[in-house]
């Protein structure tokens, strides 16, 4: 296992805060570089309706796509893709110079809300429930419903981290 040091010494521009969260007490909490987007983020997914689904369904498919392809969820807000999640873009925009090949494609995951508030990436631990309806919906209402979930638990990640913004 190679250590924090080392790993320092390797990358010095690469923030290690979510390996220090777990063997070493962080003396700073990393800047949460995409807020605004994830604030954003939770509007877009309480807006969706189910047409909007259906609408984007039936596109895709007269392209060739299937309901359960992972298109359609990254076609309406961006979800599941580095290279598409609003989220992630906002972070790779600011990190896109950095040579370590692990920064260029994760999008930026230690300057996330979610990596810095609940120490998991957006996939992991507890955000993997709500994700994973969103990944795995059948039908437009299963994926209405996996978007709305969504949008509580962001909410709630937020008050329980003491953010708050306006409606």
């Amino acid at each position: 296992m190679i250590s924090l040091v080392v790993l320092n010494v390797l990358y010095p521009s690469y923030n290690f805060y979510h390996i220090k969260q777990t063997t070493v007490k962080s003396k700073e909490m990393p800047e949460i570089l995409n807020l605004k987007e994830f604030i954003t983020l939770i509007k877009k997914y309480e807006s969706i309706t189910i047409d909007e689904i259906k609408k984007q369904a039936r596109k895709l498919r007269k392209e060739g796509y299937i309901f359960r392809h992972a298109y359609l969820p990254r076609t309406i807000t961006g979800f599941g893709s580095f290279t598409t999640c609003t989220l992630c873009k906002s972070i790779k925009k600011i990190e896109i110079k950095e040579t370590n090949i692990y920064l260029r494609y994760s999008g930026g995951c230690d300057h996330c809300v979610y990596e810095i508030l609940n120490s998991y990436r957006c996939n992991e631990g507890p955000n993997s429930k709500t994700y994973n309806r969103i990944e795995d919906a059948g039908n437009s209402r299963q994926l209405l419903a996996a978007y709305k979930a969504r949008a509580r638990y962001m909410r709630q990640l937020l008050k329980t981290n003491n953010i708050v913004f306006d409606e």
